[in-house]
């Protein structure tokens, strides 16, 4: 086991020298390598744990925005780049010190894939719930503010400039019940898969009638986490024909969703490859052997690549850029920016001067013009600055590394609906980290809430 460690720390050396090692004309090459060698690295390591889950998208991170094949015209703060590192390795230290025994090495004989009556009863609530908050976004959007799904850039506009309703504000925290029907839907044993499925649908729905993507992806994400689980712990139930065709019309509609999304949305309407569109409006370009790359591969697989590599590797330039113009206390406690549903519910009464949306429209253009500005994430890691300051964000972080270790261990001695549903839940928080915090969705915030109060009551000695 210490070898396989080693083996893995080892790997992630070679990553680091591989994108700083500055070599012109190479950045191509430079990238594919690093990312054969992190493939190498999530191989070699538990697939499911939340160390994993956290390297591995900041390695994916690091790997786009150094490896040359974008060039970011604004300047990176090394300052910056300190103190994130810092933050990492708090977390790993907060992460493996309560770890005595090898937690990697114990498996549990079997995954508890029955529910109890309890949980059955509790999953089909939660369904119910989402699958009103189905509707009732689709009224608040719709029916209300006369929204049209055939347009995206226009309901892009049209959630911008509305006053949310009652409804949408009440869908935002039902929709929170599809993530745990996703997650019994494929990790166990429910007589009602269709009405789990449709369940989930109601948060598809929730991203497609506000031209939105991350309900899409959190859900992407959850069932990549679930089906390694599954394979993990080798389990096998059927899931009934009815199901399964309902399943594959759902997936064919959220990818031509997600096609015309991403034909209608960042990029001119003249201009269809978006590289030449992320170029013009934000200030970068692009190594002349990626776009070689680019030009020899269809406009479709150009096109991919271009926002995987633009949309993961900004919020480190952003974060860089913010960290340089702003100065962030020693210590600090302001932990709502990290809620922003709270925050604006105390900003209406009164006792909270400005919220997330004040500070987006007005903060942000005023400060970072040299940046990449489309996009307002910056890495958690900026929130932490500004809730925390400096010390007290890697007093936070090292916390969250102990949490993190309890969910993991509580998870493999106990693997059962209360820990399964918690691994889920902080593994996507981790995830996020690198880009922004995921406590900013309403509906994903409650599921956390819910995971973690769940797990708390099971109390499962680690």
């Amino acid at each position: 086991m210490i070898f396989k460690s080693f083996h893995i720390v080892l790997i992630q050396i070679v990553i680091i020298i591989i994108v700083l090692f500055p070599v012109e004309h190479l950045s191509t090459i430079k990238w594919i390598t690093s990312y054969l060698f992190l493939f190498a690295i999530l191989k070699s390591s538990n697939k499911v744990s939340p160390i994993t889950w956290l390297m591995g998208i900041w390695n994916i991170i690091f790997i786009n925005a150094y490896s040359g094949i974008i060039i970011y015209h604004s300047s990176f703060n090394h300052s910056a780049l300190f103190y994130l590192l810092c933050t990492l390795f708090i977390f790993a230290l907060g992460y493996f010190l309560p770890n005595k025994t090898n937690t990697t090495a114990i498996l549990a004989s079997n995954f508890k894939s029955n529910l109890t009556k309890n949980e059955s009863k509790l999953i089909t609530i939660l369904s119910y719930f989402s699958i009103i908050g189905g509707i009732f976004i689709f009224i608040d959007i719709v029916v209300l503010s006369g929204g049209s799904i055939s347009n995206f850039s226009a309901l892009r506009l049209l959630m911008s400039d509305r006053d949310v309703s009652i409804y949408g504000q009440l869908a935002a925290i039902f929709l929170a019940g599809s993530f745990p029907a996703l997650i019994t839907l494929i990790l166990f044993e429910y007589k009602k898969q269709t009405f789990l499925l449709i369940s989930v649908m109601a948060l598809a729905i929730g991203s497609i009638v506000t031209a939105g993507r991350q309900n899409i992806f959190q859900i992407f994400l959850i069932c990549i986490l679930a089906v390694l689980i599954k394979y993990r712990y080798n389990l096998k139930f059927k899931i009934n024909w009815a199901t399964r065709f309902l399943s594959f019309i759902v997936v064919g509609l959220v990818i031509t969703y997600l096609i015309i999304l991403s034909l209608t949305r960042d990029i001119s309407s003249m201009d269809k490859n978006k590289m030449i569109g992320y170029a013009n409006t934000n200030n970068l370009t692009y190594s002349e052997d990626f776009k070689k790359l680019s030009n020899a591969i269809p406009i479709e697989a150009s096109n991919f690549i271009a926002d995987f590599t633009f949309y993961f590797s900004e919020e480190i330039i952003v974060y860089s850029d913010a960290f340089k113009h702003n100065r962030y206390p020693i210590v600090n406690i302001d932990f709502l920016q990290f809620f922003p549903f709270f925050e604006r519910q105390l900003h209406k009464l009164g006792l909270r001067e400005n919220t997330l949306e004040y500070r987006m429209k007005n903060l942000w253009k005023k400060n970072y013009q040299s940046s990449v500005f489309n996009s307002a994430w910056g890495t958690s890691v900026l929130f932490l600055l500004k809730c925390f300051g400096y010390i007290g964000g890697l007093i936070v972080v090292f916390l969250h590394g102990l949490f993190s270790q309890y969910i993991f261990r509580s998870f493999t001695i106990c693997p059962c609906f209360s820990t399964t549903l918690a691994l889920v839940a902080n593994n996507l928080i981790l995830f996020y980290t690198a880009i922004t915090p995921i406590t900013q969705e309403i509906s994903f915030m409650f599921f956390m809430f819910l995971s973690f109060f769940i797990l708390f009551r099971k109390k499962i000695r680690t």
